[in-house]
């Protein structure tokens, strides 16, 4: 009886004792890709995540391009016209920025890509310009596509015809195209190629 009570207490010990889980280092460099892209959604595409005109598309693209072998994340912010376009992408670039460091510094082998459709095209310019070590910067749709980034981070912008957003006026039914347009496999391809 004595021997079947030690018996008890010792297997109830062995399963109630904590499993060690496995190194954070160790499984966040198993999750890491050799890109990461951070894409922002313009203004009042959908209401989070990667927005309803590009973001849909473009990670469909980018995963096909990838075999995937890449991350895509979307910068959560508010995407109206008060937070980004007041202060022309301002706003949105530091937490932008503050993700791709983040992803640098879990995953120091992936290349960090910057994108973004019209506002969030704006905030990825300012995310650049904050961090660059990112290796690019790809546009649809950009008030700033004249604009390159600081250093030598390869940038990319994609206008599609009748966008006057990113040609010299209002948009147009061109800004919202880019999902048909084919424009958003172009991108993916670009990245594979050039990063």
């Amino acid at each position: 009886m004595k021997f079947t009570a030690t018996a008890i207490l010792l297997a109830a010990t062995t399963l109630a004792a904590p499993v060690p889980e496995a190194e954070p280092q160790a499984a966040a460099a198993a999750s890491c890709k050799s890109v990461s892209v951070i894409f922002a959604r313009g203004t009042g595409d959908g209401l989070a995540g990667m927005g309803m005109v590009v973001g849909p598309s473009f990670s469909r693209s980018l995963n096909q391009a990838f075999g995937g072998d890449v991350n895509v994340q979307a910068l959560e912010y508010p995407a109206n016209t008060g937070a980004g376009i007041a202060t022309m992408g301002n706003s949105c670039g530091g937490p932008m920025a503050d993700m791709g460091k983040q992803i640098k510094s879990r995953c120091p082998n992936t290349k960090v890509v910057f994108a973004g459709y019209s506002q969030g095209g704006m905030c990825g310019h300012n995310a650049a310009n904050r961090m660059p070590a990112a290796s690019a910067l790809v546009t649809f749709g950009d008030p700033f596509h004249i604009m390159k980034p600081a250093g030598t981070i390869k940038y990319k912008s994609f206008c599609a015809a009748a966008d006057g957003l990113c040609g010299n006026g209002l948009p147009g039914i061109g800004h919202v195209a880019y999902f048909t347009n084919g424009q958003t496999q172009q991108a993916a391809q670009w990245i594979k190629e050039n990063v």
